[in-house]
């Protein structure tokens, strides 16, 4: 055997050594220290409670939204601005002279408007077809309501009302005398309130007026707000890049919010229909949000098939997916929607590139003529 031959067999034995792989056997003293100390450390692992870490939304929505400005490398950033703070959005322009329109990308709820699954070869292709398009990220939901917990019985509680009849009979036998007394002492402190807060409204009145001001800048607006807010703002920008129709594509939950705003605009622009279309992507038919800490509100894809545009609703052919596309088309029918085409996809492997095609070819069309 070789020096470094030696060598390399000690430095192997040495290493497993350190790590606990010896050959040689514990003794039974060693093995009994090892399996108590185990047993106690997950004994105290069971017992330990478990923390739970609250992440602030707001940080960490703009912590994303600046690593998206810094990694991005297509199409134009663009900070826009509404009551809740900043958001990030991707504005790609067409790559043709004739522009048709614009068109805005709701991506999924956990996706960002360069998502590279739909989002990004979706977007490619519309500029290459000659659309604007612009994508973006949802806020981040807020936190769902905690359940209220009620404290536990304990033992003490079963002989309660045995203690509160013991201690009954002996508040009885209180006297007239102690019980006057503490009824003015009680009336007494209630005057002195009284006067307190009547001299402290009279002295800062404006104060006053001040606290509740900030108090309401503090409450939050309702998450379904917040989104419409998001969408003006992208509306704001593509529009003020051309004047053309306006497309609403919705991937997943963003397909409900694509839907809602699209019908939006139509009720508020009257006989000018401003939406043209929309474009639904594995979409779920309804998306529940809290309200405040102790309500939630629930949207549904079907109210808003009220004041119809066409709608071309893409799917896989999944289970869950083909499930939620025999609800929305059961709900079109029900409704009398005659301009909802649904596709479907055998598998999404490879299928970005067709249905970025097929998304193209419906919208250009749409804005050609009345036909799909």
């Amino acid at each position: 055997m070789s020096a470094i031959t030696r060598w390399l067999l000690t430095l192997t034995l040495s290493f497993l050594a350190s790590n606990g792989y010896s050959q040689e056997p514990e003794s039974e003293a060693q093995t009994a220290e090892s399996q108590e100390s185990q047993e106690s450390t997950e004994t105290s692992q069971e017992k330990a409670p478990v923390k739970r870490v609250s992440v602030n939304r707001a940080d960490q929505f703009q912590k994303n939204m600046e690593l998206l400005n810094h990694t991005n490398t297509r199409g134009e950033n663009h900070w826009l601005s509404t009551d809740d703070g900043e958001f990030l959005a991707i504005f790609q322009p067409a790559l043709k002279a004739d522009i048709h329109g614009n068109v805005i990308i709701v991506p999924d709820s956990q996706q960002h408007g360069t998502w590279p699954q739909w989002v990004q070869p979706i977007s490619q292709r519309l500029a290459d077809f000659g659309w604007n398009n612009i994508s973006f990220s949802l806020y981040l939901k807020p936190d769902p309501p905690k359940a209220e917990r009620q404290p536990p019985l304990s033992a003490n509680d079963d002989t309660s009302d045995n203690q509160d009849d013991e201690s009954s009979e002996t508040s009885s036998e209180a006297s007239d005398k102690d019980k006057s007394m503490a009824m003015q002492e009680n009336a007494m402190n209630e005057n002195k309130m009284m006067i307190d807060e009547k001299m402290q409204m009279q002295e800062k009145p404006k104060d006053m007026a001040m606290m509740a001001e900030e108090s309401n800048k503090l409450m939050p607006k309702p998450y379904n707000e917040r989104v419409v807010d998001q969408l003006n703002a992208l509306l704001t920008l593509v529009q003020s890049k051309n004047r053309g129709p306006i497309v609403m594509i919705g991937i997943g939950e963003g397909a409900i919010w694509a839907t809602q705003y699209a019908d939006s605009l139509n009720r508020e622009s009257g006989s000018n229909r401003v939406a043209a279309a929309v474009v639904l992507i594995n979409a779920q038919n309804e998306t529940h949000f809290a309200v405040n800490e102790k309500d939630m509100q629930t949207l549904d894809f079907a109210d808003y098939l009220n004041n119809p545009v066409p709608v071309l609703d893409i799917y896989i052919n999944s289970g869950l997916q083909k499930s939620r596309a025999q609800q929305r088309k059961s709900a079109a029918v029900r409704q009398g929607f005659d301009q909802y085409f649904q596709q479907t996809l055998l598998t999404d492997r490879n299928s970005a590139s067709f249905v970025a095609n097929r998304v193209a070819s419906f919208i250009t069309a749409r804005s050609a003529s009345d036909q799909p």
